[in-house]
């Protein structure tokens, strides 16, 4: 056998290595991919875009120095009447050394604390910008002086990102420009010294352009315009004031706005009211300020928060006066100063007591109803930005008709005299358009230009206090809330004990007027009924969020007002308090404040072009209606007030007021101010008078002396022009219903006729049905005024009223205790009039127990003898009584038949006629005789007889004749008559009707068991 051939492998030692990727080069490669697509393919399309947007569509910034601005913004009314042109600048170009240094560093105080250090945008502004946008939701446009100068001069000042980037951009161009620009000029200069020179021209030219608000472009211009010097003479208080308009011209204007950016101090005595402002009052203010200030070590001050709480003092005292300093905003630009090291302590409060004394000069201007002209430049910076009305080339038209403006004008200036005899030194008027938010009239004061009585600043953007013309915003929540409610429903002008110890709650005239319906406590102006209503509404936080949402934006959530917001606390503005009574006017829509028709640029394209903004109906249509049925109705107002408030042949809603202070003096209530509202469903008006002194008027210039004149004269010059026409309102969302007065609900038939009455209500919320349980009549016994027994007479019974009316809140004591002293003292007498009865608060639960006693001795009785029970009688037939018990003579008896009265007649003897009628059937019948005495004492007796038909006449069953006497026997078959005798010495006898007649006096009769009627012999 042939062996095996055998072969060997060599085998390794070595361990194979499996084939792996290397991990580096894959890292970089996928860090590759993720740079190209998350970094280099966004940054060259940013790139692009940003070129496309921004670098390719860049301005020149060389022509920044040649800038000339000559474009005019031209307001108008809406029939094209001119009111007022912002052009022909007033500008006078100066150079920085011939700007005081507290101009220079005042401006960069307040707008670029930095401006020296930073190279031509902060960047710590704009990272504090990014977070307040990140995290807070807010958007800020953080500028440096840099910035805004490029903004004011090429750009616009419309808020985007594109905007922005530019801004910065040209902000870098321009720095590089003028550093150009200066190296060639100024030779051998450091970087250090070019960038300084930079700085101050940048500087120079922003103070020259930026706008300073009444036609004053550049610092120059401004420090002449309102100071009558020239701009390297401002003082640290007149730069702090120049520094703070350009942030917002319109709001820091000194002239208009003096309170926003100079100074708002109030002067309170003890009774927290508020005095005038005296030269002796000012002085030692400022003793009493200064040595205040001088205790301060402002040194401690981190910020400029810190610096106005130490500038501003607290609880500081002049005697018993309580001096209140409110901070603005030149406040904050001296704190800046100070901070920022521009001034010291000393010059701190040299600035500070300089304010008490300083002297802003007016500009005169041409202008057609200024007031407006500034509300309508407000309302455009706000939406467009500050700088929009002294670059845009605009024109302007607004809502306002200047013919009526005019009319408007004259009418509180021929009133203007009457009103000074009254201690009355200024009025406004507003007149509205409640369909599309039109301002038709807007007159701001009595006399723009008068300084006395400060005729600049604008009573209709002014917080002032309302009074009693919000009442009808307070009662329509209360109608919202409690839907059952309607004009009718009864509301108790009573003592409500809700008030603090000290504090008196009451009406105007000191007086109660009790139950009344709410239609009239609000046409009377009462203020408890009004203070309930707040009440009924929810209370503070629903009812000031019902005002709010009304467009009262001043009432503030900070202030506890309590149940005083429905009477005279809240301070809201006259702009406001006409777009919440729009909602009381315009049943249809509700619409937003617009004044603006249309804005054309230059070229005449359209810029803006206005359409109805409508708002969301806070106020439900049916309550609307409910409202002007209310205020509209001159039957719900005081007679005397009807005469002051109604125009002929013409249908207006009103509401009026005046607010009273006491003088400390004499402690007599003096009027203070007057207020008057009035509204078609297509116009509002509202009209306020005033002293503006803070002095009280004449003890009566109430509003129908001042407000009301004003309203009627302006209204009837109207109606003459024919500019308006009476109008009605529809109440398709109210239905007419009869309501119980005493409890508001609707009428059924245990609503007596005397309380009811005719009322609208809510078309789906009808109030519940009257269950008797406020007013029912019941019968009582006079004797004690308890119920009736079966022994009360029917001369002692009489009708009365229960009633148990009660408060809107019956559990709360604080209510209901007055309501019910009030029904027992007062009201009872008078109410009985008109119910023609007696009233009860309590419903007795007993019958008389005294007439239970006397009536076992008054008790009438009596018995019948015949016929008797179940005899058969013809349906006229005679009954015979025997009386038992008759303290009183008997007066009459009555016939019943089945419990149904037949008959009644006097009572004469013993013997009884009883008629049963005809139409009674012929069976058996229960019949009943009662028996009343002269006391309406009573008794009744009952038999069951059988009725039979008669079925003959009675015949002459015998006759004869004996000693000159006559006998007539009769007889009658069907009701077994047995005789009837009658005994005559004559001859004849006749029969009429049921009485017989005899021709003789001899006749008479020994019995008569019946008699019959259509007999004759």
């Amino acid at each position: 056998m042939a062996r095996k051939k055998t072969s060997f492998k060599l085998i390794s030692l070595r361990k194979r290595r499996r084939w792996r990727p290397k991990k580096k080069k894959i890292f970089w490669k996928v860090l590759l991919i993720l740079f190209i697509v998350f970094v280099s393919i966004p940054s060259i399309i940013a790139y692009l875009w940003f070129k496309k947007n921004i670098l390719d569509k860049l301005p020149n910034v060389n022509k920044i120095e040649n800038v000339v601005f000559s474009q005019t913004t031209t307001i108008t009314d809406r029939n094209g009447i001119v009111l007022y042109k912002v052009f022909n600048e007033n500008r006078k170009y100066v150079k920085l050394d011939k700007i005081s240094e507290n101009m220079q560093n005042a401006i960069i105080a307040i707008e670029d604390k930095n401006f020296w250090k930073n190279p031509w945008i902060d960047i710590q502004w704009i990272i504090r910008a990014w977070l307040q946008d990140v995290i807070f939701g807010k958007r800020q446009w953080a500028s440096t002086l840099t910035q805004q100068l490029i903004k004011n001069i090429i750009l616009t000042n419309k808020k985007t990102i594109k905007r922005k980037l530019k801004e910065i951009v040209l902000a870098f161009k321009l720095n590089k420009y003028l550093a150009n620009k200066i190296k060639k000029q100024y030779k051998g200069l450091s970087d250090k010294e070019i960038k300084r020179k930079v700085k101050e021209k940048i500087l120079e030219m922003y103070l020259n352009y930026v706008f300073f608000w009444n036609n004053a472009y550049g610092v120059e211009a401004a420090a002449n315009t309102y100071f009558h010097k020239s701009a390297d003479k401002l003082s640290v208080l007149e730069a702090s004031i120049l520094a703070s308009i350009p942030k917002s011209p319109v709001k820091y204007d000194p002239l208009r706005n003096r309170k926003n950016n100079i100074w708002y101090l109030s002067i309170k005595d003890e009774n927290n009211e508020n005095i005038e402002l005296t030269w002796s009052i000012k002085n030692n203010i400022e003793k009493i300020y200064i040595n205040y200030l001088k205790d301060q070590n402002f040194a401690l001050a981190k910020d400029e928060n810190d610096m106005i709480n130490m500038i501003v003092p607290k609880n500081l005292k002049l005697g018993k006066l309580q001096i209140d300093y409110t901070p603005w905003r030149k406040d904050f630009v001296l704190a800046r100063m100070y901070l920022d090291n521009h001034i010291n302590k000393a010059q701190l409060i040299e600035a500070i007591k300089e304010w008490l004394n300083i002297k802003i000069y007016s500009p005169k201007i041409e202008i057609k109803a200024p007031h407006f002209v500034f509300y309508v430049l407000n309302q455009l910076e706000k939406k467009y930005g500050k700088d929009v009305i002294s670059k845009a080339w605009w024109t302007i038209k607004t809502s306002l008709d200047y013919n009526i403006q005019k009319t408007a004008e004259q009418t509180v200036k021929d009133r203007s005299n009457y009103l000074l005899k009254k201690w009355a030194n200024n009025s406004a008027l507003l007149y509205v358009n409640s369909k599309n938010w039109d301002i038709i009239a807007y007159v701001g004061s009595k006399d723009y230009n008068n300084k006395k009585i400060d005729g600049k600043v604008d009573i209709i953007t002014s917080k002032r206090q309302c009074w009693s013309t919000i009442k009808p915003l307070i009662y329509a929540k209360a109608f919202i809330e409690h839907r059952d409610l309607t004009p009718d429903s009864p509301i108790y002008d009573t003592k409500l004990n809700i008030a603090k110890k000290w504090h008196t709650f009451n009406n105007f005239d000191w007086k109660f007027m009790g139950l009344m319906p709410i239609k009239k406590a609000l046409a009377y102006s009462r203020n408890i009924p009004a203070a309930k209503m707040y009440f009924l509404g929810w209370g503070e936080r629903k009812v000031k969020a019902f005002l709010q949402a009304l467009w009262l934006k001043t009432i503030s959530n900070k202030i506890y007002y309590g149940y005083p917001l429905a009477i005279w606390a809240a301070e809201v503005r006259m702009i406001d308090f006409a777009q919440a009574y729009i909602q009381l006017s315009n049943i249809d829509e509700a619409v937003n404040i617009n004044p603006i028709l249309e804005i054309r640029n230059h070229d005449g394209s359209i810029i803006y072009k206005k359409k109805i903004s409508k708002r969301k109906q806070i106020i439900p249509k049916s309550v609307i209606y409910m409202m002007w049925s209310i205020l509209s109705d001159p039957a719900n107002r005081p007679p005397s007030w009807n005469k002051v408030e109604q125009v002929p042949q013409l249908t207006l809603a009103t509401k009026s007021w005046t607010t009273n202070i006491i003088d400390k003096r004499t402690w007599k209530k003096y009027p203070r101010d007057g207020w008057f509202v009035a509204y078609s469903p297509s116009k509002v008006f509202v009209v306020w008078a005033w002293n503006t002194k803070w002095e009280h008027m004449h003890s009566d210039a109430f509003w129908w002396w001042t407000a009301w004149k004003i309203w009627k004269d302006f209204v009837i010059r109207l109606k003459k022009a024919k500019k308006i026409h009476n109008e009605s309102m529809l109440g398709k969302w109210t239905t007419n219903i009869y309501i119980n007065e005493l409890n508001g609900k609707k009428s059924t038939s245990k609503t007596p006729v005397q309380v009811t009455v005719k009322t609208v209500a809510r078309l789906n919320w009808i109030p519940k049905a009257d269950d008797g349980k406020t007013i029912k009549m019941i019968e009582l016994d006079t004797m004690c005024n308890w119920l009736v027994s079966e022994y009360t007479p029917i001369t002692d019974k009489k009708y009365w009223y229960i009633i148990k009316a009660h408060s809107q809140k019956p559990r709360d004591p604080k209510w209901e205790n007055p309501v019910q002293e009030w029904w027992k003292k007062t009201w009872k007498e008078k109410f009985e009039k008109i119910l023609w009865w007696p009233i009860l608060f309590e419903e007795p639960k007993k019958e008389c127990e005294d007439r239970l006693i006397l009536a076992k001795l008054w008790k009438l009785k009596f018995n019948i003898i015949s016929p008797r029970n179940w005899d058969k009688k013809a349906h006229v037939f005679n009954m015979k009584i025997s009386i038992q018990n008759a303290p009183f003579k008997i007066k009459k008896y009555q016939v019943f038949v089945d419990d149904v009265k037949v008959d009644e007649e006097a009572y004469n003897w013993k013997t009884l006629w009883i008629y049963i009628p005809n139409n009674v059937s012929l069976w058996l019948h229960k019949v009943k005789i009662r028996l009343i005495d002269e006391k309406w004492y009573i008794d009744e007796k009952t038999l069951n007889l059988y009725i039979i038909k008669d079925n003959d006449k009675p015949y002459l069953y015998k006759k004869y004749e004996n000693n000159w006497k006559y006998y007539y026997v009769f007889k009658d078959n069907s009701s077994k008559i047995l005789w009837w005798l009658l005994i005559c010495n004559w001859k004849k006898t006749r029969f009429r009707g049921n009485i017989a007649i005899w021709d003789n006096w001899d006749c008479s009769y020994s019995m008569v068991i019946d008699y019959y009627w259509n007999y004759s012999n």
